[in-house]
């Protein structure tokens, strides 16, 4: 059966029933509770953001098959997905990893102190590693999109360039959650296991969204503001 894609004429509060990770949305695009019934279109432009923008979102998130095409990316207003990205980066660094990251040290307590030194090891190099990944877009791809997009671009950076450069930082989630697999000790508190695990494979979820983003729609966008620009 042909999923049924949201659109803005629907009601917010239905796309976030439908999909509940949707309200991870919510705070990235400043929109508190207290919308009611009312419809997507009708939120966007009380808290000024971009319905079409805000709905490829949404349905990048909610539907494994789905990505715009190249016509709906040029077509769709662009100008919040730097600020949005931005949003996603300051939720991963300042509220999820640290939450995860205080787990992994609870459960390290009552760890093999040698397998508890490479679980603490490994999350910490993958916190180093996230940072230096996100800073790089904040300071270098993000300004030069939103340069491309306000016609102001004057510099040697082409999209390429982070093509090139963009790492999978989700992968390393992955191996995260191995490691936590192989080396559990019975005596962990059931709960407290399971709740990590979680944690973790949501956020590699939501990473690997935030990647596709990136890669599948930031990128085609960029190419052809650049070829616009030739």
């Amino acid at each position: 059966m042909k999923e049924t894609l949201f659109t803005e004429r629907m009601k917010l509060a239905d796309l976030i029933l439908a999909n509940p990770n949707l309200l991870l949305m919510l705070s990235r695009f400043n929109i508190p509770f207290g919308f009611g019934n009312k419809k997507v279109v009708d939120v966007c432009k009380q808290y000024g953001i971009s319905p079409d923008f805000f709905i490829l979102i949404c349905n990048v998130y909610s539907f494994n098959n789905y990505l715009p095409s190249n016509e709906q990316i040029i077509a769709t207003d662009m100008r919040l997905m730097a600020k949005y990205l931005e949003a996603s980066h300051r939720f991963y660094l300042d509220k999820r990893l640290p939450h995860i990251g205080q787990h992994l040290r609870h459960i390290a307590d009552g760890m093999n102190p040698k397998v508890a030194s490479v679980l603490t090891h490994f999350f910490s190099e993958y916190c180093d590693e996230v940072t230096v990944h996100f800073s790089y877009e904040e300071k270098v791809v993000f300004p030069y999109i939103e340069s491309l997009i306000d016609n102001t671009a004057n510099t040697s950076f082409h999209i390429e360039e982070f093509t090139k450069a963009h790492t999978n930082i989700e992968d390393k989630l992955d191996d995260l959650t191995q490691i936590v697999f192989k080396y559990l000790p019975e005596s962990i508190i059931p709960d407290e296991a399971i709740s990590v695990v979680f944690d973790i494979l949501k956020l590699s979820e939501d990473i690997e969204k935030h990647s596709l983003i990136e890669e599948k729609i930031l990128v085609p966008y960029a190419e052809y503001l650049e070829n616009q620009k030739k």
